[in-house]
Order: C-alpha cells, then structure tokens, then sequence
C-alpha cells in the first residue's frame, strides 16, 4: 500500500512537471511584457491610467467612472511561501502578483479594489497576455497587456467598479458601464495612492 501511495504521487509530480515549467514561462512572458527586463529577486510596479473626457462621458451616461489608475505589482515569494504550510499550500510561482485599483466617480467619491488573493499571469490560445485575479470557479478579475505592454484593458467579473450592490445574475438589475476599462502606461508618480 505504502508502495503504490508513492507511485501515486510520484505519477502525479511527473504530470504537473511540465504544466508547473509551462506556468513559469507564462509567468516569464507576462512579466517580461509588463516591465520588460524581469529579473527575478526584484520588486515590480506599473502604473496604468484614463481620464475621461467630457465628450466620452457624455456618450457614455451610464458610465460613472470619470478618472481611474491600477498598480500592477510583483515581488518575489519569500521562503516560507515557497515552502508553505499547514495553513497555506507552497506557492509554484516566482512573483506574488497583485493589483491596486483607484477610481474616481461622477460624483466625486472614490472606489478602490484591491485583489484578494494572489494573481495568476498566462498566456491565452491567442497569445495575449493576461494575468486573472480574484478567480472563483471560471470567471475572475482579468489583466490584458495590449500594444507591448504600453496598455492594459480590465475588466472586473461580477461586479461593478462604481456600484457594490450589483448583482449580475439579477435579471432586473440595471446596466453598467464601470466594470471595463482600457488604460495607458503611466510614470509611475501619477499612481500616488496607497494601494
């Protein structure tokens, strides 16, 4: 019994082998896309933006948003995330990703969002690449890098950036315009919240 247990588990290492070494070149790709020289042991920030002006706004009434900058962020996992424990299983990437959201509304107030939970970058069939926070099930928060990393788009699932309560799977909820956003590489200076 003790014999096949670890058969079992042996089988299983060799079969994640080349989806873990797939994962770290996705992870590579992305991150190598978003901050060009990735060098691993170093912390990473990106800054993206979009303000909107009067004439979008005006096109887009239903749209709240007015003003919104993400930080994308990347730091390398500290031994004991590489190790992991009782608590928490070992972490198979190299960065612990994750991003800051702060946004702006019509009306002057401010909606943050932050990820909960660990981000995964990868690589789509059509090779974009796109990092997915938040996940549950099959839908998550999603990152697209667009035009070499000088754009990102964001789309946030479930949700509504400038309306908590939105309930998706409500049939009579009412549209929604801020859960969608294409946003440009910024100094990093135009990101001064705290995320």
């Amino acid at each position: 019994m003790r014999v096949m247990s670890k058969l079992i588990v042996c089988g299983a290492l060799l079969a994640a082998g080349p989806a873990l070494a797939q994962q770290t070149a996705d992870e590579i790709a992305f991150a190598t896309g978003l901050f060009g020289d990735a060098a691993q042991g170093q912390v990473h920030r990106a800054c993206y933006v979009r303000v909107y002006d009067a004439a979008h706004l005006k096109a887009h009434p239903i749209q709240k948003v007015t003003d919104i900058r993400i930080i994308l962020s990347a730091r390398p996992l500290t031994a004991a995330e590489k190790k992991g424990s009782d608590e928490a299983p070992a972490e198979e990437s190299l960065w612990r990703w994750r991003y800051a959201v702060h946004a702006i509304l019509r009306n002057g107030s401010v909606r943050e969002r932050a990820t909960t939970t660990p981000c995964t970058p990868g690589v789509d069939e059509k090779g974009t690449l796109h990092m997915r926070c938040n996940a549950a099930c099959d839908t998550g928060d999603e990152v697209r890098l667009k035009d070499g990393g000088r754009a990102i788009t964001f789309g946030i699932a479930q949700e509504d950036l400038a309306d908590k309560k939105y309930d998706p799977h409500d049939d009579k909820a009412k549209p929604v315009d801020d859960n969608y956003f294409r946003l440009e590489r910024a100094p990093m200076a135009q990101c001064a919240f705290s995320p």
